[in-house]
């Protein structure tokens, strides 16, 4: 080849001289060259007076990132956490691309590495140790040496609230023969319920046997939320599962006054009397305009009023928003029984309970375990008009988000949702 390159090279020379080959078809055999080399060669020569090597890459790629998708891509991982890959990237893109509809798709996770391979910015895996390198773990004497391995986990206390505990288990090393024995050692004491991702103690769906309704989001895929066990119901507004805090959990997320809800669908308690649980986060709460409304949990079924379990509002004379339970479309109106005594927190997880029970027309509250009395309407205690409050015949339960006001501040709105549970016994958190 390097013969080859250096013939080649005289050639040109030749041609840039103007030296006239009058047998090219000998020459070239003779050299080793084949015509149509030499003629292309003659040619650019003859237009552009010397050879000059030309770019390969293709005029147009019509399969090309574009720089705008680019530059997500890369925003993207500066923002994320530092071990979200390309996998989640897309999750968000997906997010992206459906609040603003643009000219780029959303590529697959091949295409997002190979575009952070290209910016540097791909965390190579670092080569294996050799397996001739390993050394086995054996001591000559019985005792000599102890492993001894701790994981750290939150447990329920019969009394109350939680603790966080160490699991030890320790390995005593006998001449390559492990014997092990556990123990249990109580590192704190304890712990808020609101504490990890989702709230400590995540609830999960498989130890509920008064449960008439269970998500967790553990068996979903991450991405576009689907299910055959409930619907959706949405107006300028997503839902997606993703991973967050070792699980998975539903965001919600709603532009404007927009609305997003897990729809469950032929429920029936008996009854009508039944239990809630859900855990939530909400990113943040509507500052404007006065008085904007929000709903987190409604229950409708045959019948007028519209059961808000779970909403509040936004007061501008504490300048606060606040918890309240409520209704709508029936005869006592539209209204929010909130109070001071239970603000709307952003920015953390909670877990709020209720109960709606038929026998007075009930709605009870309680917040992290906690029983919130002054939220509590009952057929004739409620914020509506001077006529009696009566549930209707319950068949849907909606869990999301839903703002009522437009132009508000701000102007989108994200909810975290796990351990979703209806059930006809109090669930606990």
């Amino acid at each position: 080849m390097a013969i080859r390159r250096r013939v080649v090279k005289a050639m040109d020379a030749l041609l840039e001289a103007g030296v006239k080959i009058d047998n090219v078809e000998g020459w070239c055999r003779e050299h080793g060259i084949s015509p149509r080399t030499f003629y292309r060669h003659r040619a650019r020569i003859q237009a552009e007076g010397t050879w000059r090597e030309r770019s390969r890459r293709p005029h147009r790629s019509p399969a090309a990132t574009s720089p705008e998708l680019d530059a997500w891509i890369c925003k993207l991982r500066a923002d994320l956490d530092v071990d979200n890959g390309a996998d989640y990237i897309r999750d968000e893109l997906i997010r992206i691309a459906d609040r603003t509809a643009p000219a780029w798709t959303v590529p697959s996770r091949s295409t997002i590495n190979r575009v952070l391979a290209r910016h540097d910015l791909l965390q190579r895996n670092p080569a294996k140790r050799p397996r001739s390198s390993w050394r086995r773990f054996s001591y000559a004497r019985p005792r000599d040496c102890y492993q001894i391995d701790a994981t750290q986990v939150t447990v329920v206390c019969v009394a109350g609230g939680r603790r966080r505990i160490e699991v030890c288990n320790d390995v005593t090393v006998l001449r390559g023969l492990a014997l092990g024995a556990v123990a249990v050692m109580v590192m704190s004491g304890a712990v808020p319920a609101s504490a990890g991702a989702s709230g400590a103690g995540r609830g999960g769906c498989g130890r509920q046997a008064t449960a008439l309704f269970c998500e967790d989001f553990e068996r979903l895929p991450t991405g576009g939320a689907a299910s055959l066990r409930w619907g959706i119901d949405t107006k300028h507004g997503t839902l997606t599962v993703e991973r967050r805090g070792g699980g998975k959990v539903l965001r919600v997320h709603t532009e404007e006054n927009g609305r997003a809800f897990l729809k469950v669908d032929d429920f029936a308690a008996p009854g009508n009397s039944f239990f809630g649980r859900v855990r939530v986060r909400v990113a943040a709460f509507p500052t404007a305009p006065d008085w904007a409304h929000y709903t987190l949990i409604e229950a409708t079924g045959q019948g007028a009023e519209i059961v808000r379990p779970l909403g509040g509002q936004y007061v501008p004379t504490v300048d606060k928003a606040l918890w309240g339970v409520g209704a709508d479309g029936g005869p006592t109106g539209d209204w929010t029984n909130w109070r001071e005594s239970a603000p709307s927190v952003a920015g953390r997880w909670q877990c709020i309970e209720w109960q709606a029970d038929a026998t007075d027309n009930r709605i009870s509250v309680w917040i992290d375990g906690v029983a919130q009395p002054d939220l509590t309407v009952t057929t004739t205690e409620h914020g509506g008009n001077p006529v009696d409050f009566v549930f209707p015949r319950f068949d849907t339960v909606k869990i999301g988000w839903q703002l009522y006001q437009g132009d508000p501040t701000p102007s989108a709105y994200d909810v975290w949702y796990d351990d979703i549970t209806l059930a006809t016994a109090r669930v606990g958190c």
